[in-house]
């Protein structure tokens, strides 16, 4: 939960440094959960964002679910512990893996961009 509220947190940043914009937000592990869209409208609600889902990990879901809503994001960012059974469509859309839990950092999406979280109490203990 911490580490969702830090993102989420960063993610409202950078929306409020724009002035237009249109967010979908949603969890996933074996299917999509809570799709919310904001907008600059509702933006301040994101801290209120509800968390749901945990088992499983199959990205397809979501790659179904933006195509069945006909969402087409310019940038899809995807956080997970990197332990997908599928990845998805890397045709889709450009796509930022953000890989957490995984210290060794050895985990390679076979498409888009990675980038690794670490935890910062994790950081601080080391």
């Amino acid at each position: 939960q911490e580490m969702v509220r830090d993102l989420l947190s960063e993610v409202q940043g950078i929306c409020e440094s724009f002035r237009s914009f249109e967010l979908h937000l949603f969890t996933w592990d074996t299917k999509v959960y809570n799709p919310v869209t904001f907008t600059p409208h509702n933006i301040q609600d994101l801290h209120n964002y509800r968390v749901e889902g945990g088992g499983g990990t199959n990205a397809v879901c979501a790659f179904e679910y933006l195509k069945r809503e006909g969402i087409e994001p310019e940038r899809l960012v995807m956080m997970t512990d990197g332990e997908v059974f599928e990845w998805g469509d890397p045709n889709y859309c450009d796509t930022l893996w953000i890989i957490h839990s995984n210290p060794q950092q050895n985990i390679k999406p076979p498409f888009g961009v990675v980038a690794y979280y670490e935890d910062a109490s994790k950081r601080k203990a080391a």
